[in-house]
């Protein structure tokens, strides 16, 4: 890590999505969210992709009471 750089801890990300989440009313680019939190665009993109994969596993087995079979994943 390079000197005067901090490590961004999760609590401030999670801190600064939820302020961001109140506040805007629009869609916000990686950039953009990637600025606010103080980190760089792989990390937000990387966070983001972990939360769908969550969502999906809790989700799976709510589909298959409703629909009594696997749902389609590419």
């Amino acid at each position: 890590m390079s000197k005067g750089k901090r490590r961004v801890t999760s609590e401030h990300i999670d801190g600064v999505l939820k302020e961001l989440a109140d506040t805007t009313s629009g869609e916000l680019t990686l950039a953009e969210i990637a600025e606010a939190c103080g980190t760089n665009k792989q990390c937000i993109q990387q966070i983001e992709v972990r939360a769908l994969r969550r969502f999906r596993q809790e989700l799976e087995p709510i589909y298959e009471e409703w629909y009594n079979r696997k749902p389609y994943i590419n």
